[in-house]
């Protein structure tokens, strides 16, 4: 976490936090008191946030939609990941049962999983553990 804030900014305001002190606990939020935070002019922003202000930076390339059957892929990794464990335990002298029900149910879970892994926001918790109560 942050202990200090020494200035906020966003796409069109840069303001310098000019308190006695810039410790989190102690500073005072109310951006518009300029006695606090002192905004950066506009001439200013402009000369460093211009268009062709970077231009040491390569453009971006052009997104182009992906080529990949998303569902077929997924289906054919899941194929091999129970090809892979199904070998791995009959090599340990287990059998392996595959409950094609609990992996219906298990499939919201694993992607909310995934969601929250690359955004940080859990989601859809209440609802697996609803599905899973009702199969049980």
């Amino acid at each position: 976490p942050y202990r200090t804030v020494g200035c906020v900014f966003n796409h069109q305001t840069f303001l310098g936090n000019c308190q006695p002190s810039d410790a989190v606990e102690t500073c005072i939020f109310d951006l518009n008191d300029e006695s606090k935070w002192k905004p950066m002019s506009e001439e200013a922003i402009k000369s460093v946030c211009a268009p062709g202000a970077t231009t040491s930076l390569p453009p971006f390339p052009p997104l182009c939609a992906s080529t990949i059957d998303a569902s077929a892929t997924s289906n054919e990794i899941e194929m091999q990941l129970r090809l892979l464990v199904s070998e791995h335990r009959k090599d340990l002298g287990l059998t392996t049962v595959w409950e094609d029900q609990l992996s219906y149910l298990l499939s919201p879970a694993l992607a909310s999983y995934e969601f929250e892994r690359t955004t940080s926001i859990s989601a859809g918790n209440e609802e697996f553990q609803d599905a899973i109560r009702r199969a049980v």
